[in-house]
């Protein structure tokens, strides 16, 4: 059995397949790696992080660089998305085909969506924690250590189990994930990661899998403790600019409105160079507030639009219509806030007209990413209701983590082939 001084842990952030446009390189993964670091920390592991996402690292860079600094009692911890799970199964691969006999865990939303299949699917992997909750890993670390590198498969965490939303007097202290800026603060490019809450207060979208982590459940830290957090990296590392990785940074009511207003008084008085940005809902655009959250450092906002066909938005259960979306953007537009869009161009249902409302949405709004997007669709993620409708439907192929699906109207496959060529 492995004890704690023996091994190291190395958590890696895989490369993504993607980065949105006009966005500082930072995965949403990087909070949770830290927090993640902190407290392997105090119980008294050594740490290492590779971000390869950050760096851009392929495969087989990223395996080099880890086969480098590997021995065999060390421990090897990566987090998953569903779209970076060959990229860790191929580093998996050669880490273990170059003689790597430590341990392999993978972990993250990536597995948890779907335990059974990524248990088929890592093979080379010794520990799969397909739970939600970071806290029950922290605390089933001694468990993993004791069973990576012994050549069996272990499944550990519920993945039936939604992780709850800890309550606002449990939040972990500011200053908590100071490791993990010390391994970013020389990218200066970088904005870091910052939490203001858990939970997405809608929960509803056909396609999205937050309902299936957190059951709907909204926290939010009060907003001192955000400001203090704030302040404390910009005078300690010269950090400048943040994103906040909450699903919606607002909770739906007017004391998360209240608490908006109190961030930006706050951020003002700080007379400090800040800039942040952060994901919301588009009936959260509200002028009045955007103006002052805009005034205190607001540059970008991550607007999941997702459709311009009013049909498709109903499909979605989107809780908003077009008009609201075009509202939004005029909101944002004119105070110089830079929208980073979400947005789906095909789905499986559509017919001709919203093929025809869906382009020219993005046509006439964001003709600059017409190219760029005229060929997306949207992806099924295990555990949401879209999956499990075109499941039932007979209409997913592919299998895991490369999940697709069939059109119900062959005219609109045939469209989306000719795009694609």
């Amino acid at each position: 059995m492995k004890q704690l001084s023996d091994a190291r842990v190395f958590l890696c952030i895989p490369n993504h397949s993607f980065r949105l446009e006009n966005h500082a390189p930072f995965s949403t993964e990087h909070l949770g790696v830290a927090y993640l670091a902190a407290e392997l920390i105090s119980m008294r592991y050594s740490i290492e992080i590779f971000d390869a996402y950050l760096l851009n690292l392929s495969p087989a860079v990223l395996s080099d660089r880890l086969f480098e600094s590997l021995d065999g009692r060390d421990i090897v911890c990566f987090s998953t998305t569903i779209e970076t799970c060959e990229y860790v199964n191929r580093v998996c691969q050669i880490l273990r085909a170059r003689g790597f006999e430590g341990g392999v865990v993978i972990g993250g939303w990536g597995v948890a969506l779907s335990c059974q299949s990524a248990s088929i699917y890592f093979k080379s992997a010794d520990v799969l924690w397909c739970g939600w909750s970071a806290t029950e890993f922290v605390n089933a670390i001694p468990q993993i250590a004791s069973c990576a590198g012994n050549q069996g498969r272990l499944i550990l965490g519920n993945p039936n189990a939604s992780s709850p939303v800890p309550p606002r007097n449990s939040w972990h202290k500011p200053y908590h994930y100071v490791h993990a800026l010390e391994h970013y603060r020389e990218f200066r490019d970088v904005s870091v990661p910052i939490l203001g809450g858990l939970g997405c207060y809608w929960g509803k979208c056909s396609f999205c899998c937050t309902a299936a982590r957190w059951s709907n459940a909204v926290s939010q830290r009060p907003a001192c403790k955000i400001a203090d957090e704030i302040n404390y990296n910009i005078k300690t590392y010269g950090v400048t600019s943040f994103a906040f990785v909450d699903d919606s940074f607002f909770d739906g009511t007017e004391r998360g409105k209240k608490r908006a207003f109190k961030l930006s008084g706050l951020l003002s008085s700080m007379e400090l160079p800040v800039q942040f940005s952060m994901d919301c809902r588009v009936a959260d655009v509200e002028e009045e507030l955007f103006a002052y959250l805009h005034k205190s450092g607001l540059t970008s906002v991550f607007l999941g639009i997702e459709s311009g066909s009013p049909g498709i938005l109903r499909r979605y259960n989107k809780g908003h219509s077009v008009k609201q979306c075009r509202r939004a953007l005029d909101i944002l537009h004119s105070m110089g806030i830079n929208v980073i869009l979400g947005y789906i161009t095909f789905e499986p249902g559509m017919s001709l007209v919203e093929v025809e409302e869906t382009i020219g949405f993005l046509s006439e709004n964001f003709p600059h990413e017409v190219q760029s997007r005229i060929r997306d669709r949207i992806t099924p993620y295990p555990s949401t209701r879209l999956f499990d409708s075109l499941d039932k439907k007979g209409l997913i192929d592919g299998q895991f983590p490369d999940y697709k699906f069939r059109f119900v109207d062959p005219l609109i496959e045939e469209i989306y082939r000719s795009i694609s060529r």
